[in-house]
């Protein structure tokens, strides 16, 4: 498996917010778990790395189907007791990726986050000339970008240690960082990859 621990698939039907859990083996013997959270539409995962270390890899939309079993991230991190995140990866904007982040910042200590684009300037919706501001795409698009910056605001306004991905960048433009032994690679978007609705 290209060098990275073998993985072990496992089930996790007593939790309705977890869909499944893989545990990772380290070289030393130590396992790592993967949780795949049901968030509904979108994806979220989180890793408890032996010492306890735990890592939250995107967060869904937030708006799960009534009676989908589906949950949020920090409902899942209530039930498991977990206070605060150790890292917090967002791997790219999207709703289904970002949104749910929002409220578990405002909540949770976050000690560190990796993010995929540096601050920018979002000007107001009225200044996009040229464009329809009244298409809903246009609105969407502005919104997002807006909620990235919020989660930024928040994160750095609660002192957490904000780590852009491109800092990872190895000469193939693949980003990789490694926590504790386990290998953190972000595979997509790659380094250099354009802000989305922006440039």
């Amino acid at each position: 498996m290209n060098g990275y621990p073998e993985t072990q698939q496992t089930a996790a039907a007593s939790v309705a917010a977890v869909s499944a859990e893989t545990t990772v083996n380290g070289d030393d013997n130590t396992s790592a778990v993967v949780y795949f959270l049901n968030v509904g539409w979108g994806d979220s995962h989180c890793i408890r790395l032996p010492s306890g270390h735990l890592t939250l890899i995107d967060g869904g939309d937030g708006s799960p189907l009534p009676g989908s079993g589906a949950s949020t991230p920090m409902e899942w991190m209530q039930q498991e007791g977990a206070e605060q995140l150790d890292m917090l990866i967002l791997t790219h904007l999207h709703e289904n990726h970002l949104m749910c982040l929002l409220p578990l910042t405002a909540a949770k200590r976050i000690t560190e986050a990796v993010l995929p684009y540096e601050l920018f300037d979002l000007p107001s919706l009225d200044l996009f000339n040229g464009w329809d501001r009244e298409d809903s795409f246009v609105q969407q698009g502005h919104q997002l970008l807006d909620s990235y910056l919020q989660l930024v605001r928040t994160l750095e306004g609660q002192g957490t240690l904000i780590t852009y991905r491109n800092v990872y960048a190895d000469e193939q433009s693949r980003q990789v960082w490694s926590i504790e032994g386990y290998v953190f690679e972000h595979l997509y978007p790659w380094t250099g990859d354009p802000l989305p609705a922006y440039e």
